[in-house]
C-alpha cells in the first residue's frame, strides 16, 4: 500500500529548507558515487538527495545535552559493512531479548527495520521497508526498547527534528525549551568515516 510520502518535489523542498537552517559543507566528502556501493540495497531518494548535498559527517546538535547524528551515507566505501554491522547488532538483541523489546521484523525481511542512522545516547533511525522505497516511514529506537514510528519520510523527519518542527521528547536525553531543537544550534560536520 503506497503512503505518497516523497516525490522529487518534497525532496526538493525538504532539502532547500534544511539547508536554508543548516549549511552544507562547501566541500562535502562522498557526496557522489564513483560506483555502486549499496550492494543490493534499494533506497529512498531523498538519502541520496540528503548526501549529495551534504556528504558523510555528523548534525551536531549544540544544546546542553546535545547530540551528534549520522546519516549513513551509501556513497561511503564502507556502507554495506556499516548496514550489515547494525542488523547484525538488532537481529542478535531480538534473539536475546525477544519480540517485546524489538516488535518489527529486521531486513531483509520485508517489511522490516533497515538502518539509515544514529545518534549519541543509544538512539537508532530506521525505514520500515513497506512498499517502494520512497514509501518508506521512520521508527526510531531509544535505549534498545522505545521504538517511536513517524509516518514521515527520512529527510522529512530530519528536517522537522532537525528545524524545530517536531517535540523530540520521544528520543529522550535532550532537554530543551518546548523540547525542540533549534535549528541555529545545529551545525553540519563532515569527516571521514572510519571502517
Amino acid at each position: 500500500m503506497s503512503t505518497q510520502l516523497m516525490n522529487p518535489e518534497h525532496v526538493r523542498t525538504s532539502l532547500a529548507s534544511l539547508c536554508k537552517n543548516i549549511a552544507p559543507p562547501l566541500q562535502p566528502i562522498h557526496s557522489e558515487a564513483t560506483k555502486d556501493l549499496r550492494g543490493d540495497l534499494l533506497l529512498p531518494d531523498d538519502i541520496l538527495a540528503l548526501v549529495g548535498l551534504f556528504g558523510s559527517g555528523n548534525f551536531c546538535v549544540e544544546t546542553a545535552d546535545g547530540f551528534d547524528l549520522e546519516v549513513f551515507n551509501p556513497f561511503e566505501p564502507n556502507y554495506v559493512a556499516k548496514i550489515s554491522r547494525e542488523l547484525g547488532f538488532l537481529s542478535q538483541m531480538k534473539r536475546v531479548e525477544g519480540e517485546q523489546y524489538i516488535p518489527y521484523p529486521i531486513h531483509p525481511m520485508r517489511p522490516g527495520l533497515l538502518p539509515w542512522g544514529w545518534a549519541d545516547g543509544r538512539k537508532s533511525f530506521y525505514w520500515y521497508t513497506d512498499g517502494e522505497p520512497n514509501d518508506w516511514t521512520v521508527i526510531v529506537m531509544y535505549d534498545i526498547e522505545i521504538f517511536t514510528p513517524f509516518q514521515m519520510s527520512m529527510l522529512e523527519f530530519l528536517r522537522s527534528l532537525l528545524c524545530g518542527e517536531l517535540d523530540c521528547s520521544f528520543i529522550g536525553g535532550v532537554s530543551t525549551r518546548d523540547n525542540r531543537i533549534a535549528s541555529d544550534l545545529v551545525h553540519f560536520r563532515p569527516f571521514v568515516p572510519s571502517g
